[in-house]
């Protein structure tokens, strides 16, 4: 692993934090994107996860022009979720915000996040602790949108959102304390099949989170939504994809099964399924992770379901 660091401070207002793989050809329009930022107390933290294209020098150029503080990190390829885990100890931000590097910012994305902390920060030592996150909205290059409207802030959490409110397919773009980045929703330090999956889910870490803490909802536009054609999650499945969809199912049935159990029986249904499904395509059968005795009867019981659902996509 290598580290450039041009840094000149040890703390900002926010840690960008950019999670790149063979996207040299877009990551100037991200750099581009922050140094148009209305607001200037960040620092970018780059992290290349074994890129085979042109990034390096592309970034190396970047740190030359010295108009950023950019901390570069070149690693093996290990998947976003190994990014993650090292570049969050590493964050001399208050905050942090995902900055992807195939999408656009809109000029105001800081100083949005900026104003709306400040808001909970004046609100008292209570009210600003019991928050975590504050989440915005993101449109299409259209200019549409990307899922339903609501015209003013709200107050919720995690998991209330998306089993409750039923938005978890929403699109939206957060800015975190990097406090309960590196503790709650910390990236497990040993996670299952780790070193073949390409991700470890998010909102698990969101949702671990939000079990503890609140999160603020706005109704501003800070990031568009670019679907690109080379898009990695358009690229067609491999062992690494089948894995990533199975481990992810089983820490959701791990770990959410009373969020599911609540509010939305049909996503455990699923869960249990996609757990048989991909062991179908894996050829292997791997129910011992699951912690209880039910969920593995389940996902057996699912298993001739799965097991055709297969031979008809094959």
């Amino acid at each position: 692993m290598e580290i450039t660091d041009t840094r000149d401070r040890k703390e900002y207002r926010f840690s960008v934090f950019t999670a790149t793989y063979n996207r040299g050809n877009v990551l100037k329009n991200v750099y581009d994107d922050l140094l148009n930022q209305t607001y200037q107390d960040f620092e970018w933290v780059i992290v290349n996860d074994g890129s085979s294209d042109n990034t390096d020098e592309v970034v190396r150029e970047f740190i030359e022009e010295k108009k950023l503080p950019i901390l570069y990190i070149k690693k093996e390829n290990g998947g976003k979720h190994s990014a993650w885990r090292v570049a969050t100890p590493l964050f001399q931000g208050l905050y942090e915000v995902g900055a992807d590097d195939d999408d656009r910012l809109t000029h105001d994305m800081l100083e949005i996040f900026d104003r709306q902390w400040k808001v909970l920060e004046s609100g008292g030592a209570k009210l600003y602790d019991s928050f975590w996150e504050i989440r915005a909205r993101v449109q299409d290059e259209k200019g549409k949108l990307v899922g339903p409207k609501f015209d003013s802030f709200f107050d919720s959490d995690y998991n209330e959102f998306c089993y409750k409110m039923g938005y978890g397919t929403l699109e939206c773009d957060g800015c975190r304390k990097v406090s309960v980045l590196q503790n709650e929703a910390a990236v497990p330090a040993d996670i299952l099949f780790g070193h073949e999956i390409t991700n470890y889910s998010e909102c698990l870490r969101w949702s671990k989170a939000a079990r503890k803490y609140k999160t603020r909802y706005i109704p501003d536009i800070v990031r568009i939504y670019v679907n690109t054609p080379f898009s990695l999650s358009k690229q067609k499945p491999n062992r690494k994809k089948f894995y990533t969809a199975l481990v992810s199912s089983i820490y959701m049935v791990n770990e959410q099964e009373d969020l599911m159990m609540r509010y939305n029986k049909k996503s455990l249904l699923l869960n249990w399924l996609n757990i048989g499904y991909q062991n179908v395509r894996l050829k292997k059968m791997v129910l011992s992770p699951l912690h209880r005795f039910r969920d593995r009867l389940a996902v057996l019981c699912l298993l001739p379901i799965a097991a055709a659902l297969y031979m008809i996509r094959k």
